[in-house]
């Protein structure tokens, strides 16, 4: 190899032999097809200086093809793409082959570890009875437990302290408010606009009991409106009920002496009368007793007032 020589040749259908074809489409496929359809390839070979020739043993597989005017710069691009992302893959694949074998590694030296432990237990367990062994596990047993009733109690420790913890630290940071509130009460700045805030407050307030009051006010307006208006209508009645009292009583005094007269005449004129005028008689007084019974009525209800 080292008194070989390299040398590069552009090939056509024309220029080359049979053999140096066939030798070719042996090695690379597609030279063939590129040499049929009329286009031209870059071969980079061995040749010996003594002969000249090709030789089979000596050719190389790496071969610059030289694209005819079929193949465009496109598809060079995309095939140069596709290629790009072929390895990018390849080096995706390679990545989770790299992890799956690292894991798989941990868990074989895990297994081993754990068989040499359990080899180690069982070469230990051989030379100690099995009553020894019941024995051991037993303490274990009771230190497992006892380790953990002290972890329950140092978990409570640990929750009660942090809960004083945070108890300090919002003592601490309401003291800390505090003093930036009465340092930032010295500025100027900050006092004119509490006292601005503050009016504006009291003035709120100040238009809120405003109308408080305004609406109070008209309320009371209008409960004096409705007790004088009660206190009219009560005189009214008051004097519509004596009136009314004093008719009835005239009334009841004249029904009386009617009667009166009525019994004496009809003591003396008793011959005299019809029976229209008794009929005429008997509905007067029907009237009158019907006039009398509702002052009846007012009357009881008026001395049930004064008692």
């Amino acid at each position: 190899m080292g008194g070989c020589s390299v040398a590069g040749a552009e090939l056509r259908l024309g220029d080359v032999s049979q053999g140096t074809l066939d030798l070719l489409q042996k090695h690379v496929p597609a030279v063939h097809h590129l040499l049929q359809t009329g286009g031209c390839i870059v071969v980079l070979f061995l040749q010996l200086p003594q002969t000249g020739r090709l030789m089979e043993g000596t050719f190389s597989t790496t071969l610059l093809y030289k694209y005819s005017m079929n193949c465009t710069i496109e598809k060079v691009l995309s095939d140069a793409k596709s290629l790009v992302e072929r390895l990018r893959n390849h080096d995706n694949a390679a990545e989770m082959l790299i992890e799956q074998t690292t894991s798989l590694n941990k868990r074989v030296e895990a297994m081993q570890q754990y068989q040499e432990e359990i080899d180690s237990l069982n070469q230990v367990a051989r030379h100690r009875p099995r009553s020894s062994l019941v024995l051991g596990i037993q303490q274990e047993n009771r230190q497992i437990r006892d380790l953990q009733q002290e972890n329950k109690e140092l978990r409570s420790s640990l929750e009660e302290h942090q809960s004083a913890l945070e108890l300090i630290m919002t003592k601490y940071r309401e003291q800390v408010f505090r003093l930036l509130m009465a340092s930032k009460r010295d500025d100027p700045t900050i006092v004119t606009q509490l006292k601005e805030q503050h009016t504006t407050e009291m003035q709120a307030h100040i238009d809120k009991i405003n109308e408080m009051a305004s609406v109070m006010r008209k309320a009371i307006e209008v409960d004096e409106g409705r007790i004088c208006e009660d206190e009219e209508r009560i005189k009214q009645l008051e004097l519509e009920n004596s009136g009314l009292r004093e008719l009835l009583g005239i009334s009841r005094e004249a029904f009386l002496v009617l009667k009166r007269e009525e019994t004496s005449e009809s003591t003396s004129l008793s011959p005299l009368l019809t029976s229209a005028d008794v009929s005429l008689r008997k509905n007067s007084q029907k009237i009158l007793s019907l006039l009398l019974e509702p002052s009846q009525g007012d009357a009881a209800s008026s001395s049930g007032d004064t008692c």
